[in-house]
């Protein structure tokens, strides 16, 4: 699906009969470029055309399409205005590697006095603006919605089909194709590594330390204070890790606190990436594997980054909650189950700029909501890695707090695309060509 090009439901509904006209009716939206590259307005539109040709008033649902591949896990915040009530938004998240096409329906009121006003997409599309890449469309009848329905799987099909010709390209290949390019260079990724310090980071655990200590390595920089931890119960320590050693947590006693620092606090409208890697026993029940909060049940200001079944039917489920302690609880579930067998990387983004609240796990975006009119999340608990009287049993490695909403998590997870492809650049440039290489 190119720039250009519309949905299926509206090349096919076009093609209808007069009986089904109506309800195969759908109107392109008009998008115009925003305050930045991530924003797009709508220009001021209504259903007169469809009234004048059906006399009667349609019945809207609006869909939201990509035109390229989706390079990074986004999230897509539609304004809309309603009758009788203030401008509302809805967001819609779209996973790193969704193909050109792919389109969401909008979980917008149904009424023909509904207007959709703006688009507002983090992080912005590289190389391009919101109004370029995007497209919301109107389906107007029931028709429309069938055959956009139908119509879905052949719009994604023409997606991958334009993805697949530029594969061969270095500026535009992904994934396994970048590696390919790279191996004809003779230049690997970088392996997944552990990860080091950084602006954004406040404090770094590897917790490969010895009996009684868990230390915050971003002491050891210039102009920063460390916020070392004190491990409490019988914490077994030296146990294989994801990167090296880890500290392995088997009761609920258990836990490494770092004591209360104004440091760990959110303002209102702050940004916060809260990580780890997780290897859960198969005794787990719910449980906290990283939080700061005066309460495990979540009432109160602060925020859980958990595992369990929390009564979803999943084991080993995952939770992140946020509260300011007024508002009710912010709650996402990624509904997968953690393996025992191997390490699993859990993150919780709260973006402040974008006011949505992330789940990812092993680097996919898993689940987000609004966060609406979240005030400052701060408390006077200890930052506690571990169990810390919850159900969690299991091994806990490389935690990450960071006051940046991060955006990809290399080079724990290997080395992101964008990066490699700008290595490879350098590279291309010393290679000459040869019948060998050619």
């Amino acid at each position: 699906m190119s720039a250009g090009e519309v949905l299926a439901a509206t090349r096919m509904g076009g093609r209808l009969t007069t009986p089904f006209g109506r309800g195969g009716d759908t109107l392109a939206l008009q998008l115009v470029p925003g305050a930045d590259a991530g924003s797009a307005g709508v220009t001021p539109y209504d259903f007169g055309e469809h009234l004048a040709r059906f006399d009667r008033p349609p019945e809207p649902r609006y869909v939201l399409a990509t035109t390229r591949d989706v390079a990074a896990d986004t999230t897509v915040t539609v304004t809309f205005t309603q009758p009788g009530g203030p401008a509302a938004t809805v967001i819609v998240p779209f996973a790193a590697d969704t193909p050109a096409g792919s389109s969401v329906a909008l979980a917008l009121p149904t009424s023909a006095q509904v207007r959709v006003t703006g688009l507002k997409v983090v992080p912005a599309p590289p190389g391009g603006r919101a109004d370029e890449v995007w497209r919301l469309t109107a389906l107007l009848g029931t028709m429309s919605r069938l055959l956009w329905a139908i119509g879905g799987e052949r719009d994604q099909l023409a997606g991958r089909l334009a993805r697949v010709a530029t594969q061969r390209h270095l500026p535009t290949a992904t994934g396994r194709s970048l590696d390919l390019i790279g191996t004809d260079l003779g230049v690997p990724r970088f392996p997944p590594l552990p990860y080091g310090f950084d602006s954004g980071t406040v404090a770094l655990y590897h917790l490969d330390d010895l009996p009684g200590a868990a230390q915050d390595v971003t002491g050891q920089y210039p102009g920063r204070t460390g916020h070392n931890g004190v491990p409490h119960g019988t914490v077994r320590f030296g146990v294989p890790g994801r990167y090296g050693t880890a500290f392995g947590f088997d009761s609920a006693d258990t836990a490494v606190e770092v004591p209360t620092d104004t440091a760990f606090d959110l303002a209102a409208g702050a940004s916060a990436t809260f990580e780890c890697f997780v290897r859960p026993d198969a005794a787990t029940t719910d449980g906290q594997v990283l939080f700061r909060h005066p309460a495990p049940d979540g009432t109160g200001s602060g925020w859980l980054l958990s595992v369990g079944d929390f009564g979803r039917g999943v084991p080993r489920n995952v939770r992140l909650v946020v509260s300011d302690g007024t508002l009710p609880p912010l709650t996402l579930f990624a509904d997968l189950s953690l393996p025992t067998d191997a390490f699993s990387h859990l993150a919780g983004v709260l973006d402040g700029s974008a006011k949505v609240l992330r789940l990812h796990v092993d680097g996919v975006l898993r689940a987000s909501a609004s966060v609406g009119s979240l005030g400052a999340v701060k408390n006077t608990a200890p930052l506690r890695i571990g169990p810390g009287g919850s159900g969690f049993r299991g091994v806990l490695d490389e935690v990450r707090i960071s006051a940046v909403a991060r955006a990809d998590f290399a080079p724990v997870l290997g080395e992101a695309d964008e990066h490699y492809r700008r290595r490879l650049r350098v590279f291309r440039r010393w290679t000459l060509p040869t019948p060998a290489n050619l």
